[in-house]
């Protein structure tokens, strides 16, 4: 859920870095290994408020069956959506690259169900990352100071914040444009050549 964000900030970044001429500036994301996210340490919670804040992101590894439940998820996704278009949406991107997505809603942490069935087999890929995000916002909870409940009024936590939100779980395929379509794209339209422009997501 950070990571959407995170992309963001490292490509808005990326973008004014170009346009004002200066080389492009990367931001490595540290590591934390999910083990570290079960001893609730106090210490560990602090150093990463401190790079959510700089840095917009952390990369959590080493997260239990993740890797299996990813490769179930996304292993035939783009061969089922095409033959389920009806209950995909499909974006034609700016260089005629057609997306195909499903999603669901996680309300007050329920899962809802995908509006494609393809989307079903991603099921254990979606508790794999509800139970490492549930973790990372306990120690979060264990570590935060006064102000953050402040802040963070009426809800007294970021557990409690997060468990009465709404969030948006989508998987997306992508299928790169005919030859042709990809020639009168090009001649017709004077959008930049990318599949997607810069953008920021609620990540």
């Amino acid at each position: 859920r950070m990571k959407s964000l995170t992309a963001a900030l490292t490509a808005a970044a990326a973008a004014a870095a170009m346009a004002s001429g200066v080389s492009e500036t990367t931001f490595p994301l540290p590591k934390v290994d999910f083990g570290d996210l079960l001893m609730l340490h106090e210490d560990t919670g602090v150093e990463i408020t401190h790079h959510l804040l700089t840095l917009g992101g952390i990369q959590i590894v080493n997260i239990p069956k993740f890797k299996e439940a990813r490769e179930t998820a996304l292993s035939s996704l783009a061969e089922c959506l095409e033959k389920d278009s009806k209950n995909s949406v499909q974006t034609v991107m700016n260089d005629g690259s057609k997306r195909l997505t499903t999603g669901a809603g996680n309300l007050q942490g329920v899962p809802q169900e995908m509006t494609s069935i393809c989307g079903s087999v991603s099921n254990n890929l979606r508790s794999v990352i509800d139970t490492a995000t549930r973790q990372l916002l306990k120690l979060l909870d264990a570590s935060a100071t006064p102000s953050a409940s402040e802040v963070m009024a009426p809800y007294h936590s970021f557990m409690d914040l997060s468990q009465n939100g709404e969030h948006l779980e989508h998987l997306h395929s992508y299928f790169a444009p005919q030859a042709h379509e990809h020639s009168k794209q090009i001649l017709s339209s004077s959008s930049k050549p990318f599949t997607m422009d810069l953008h920021t997501d609620a990540g």
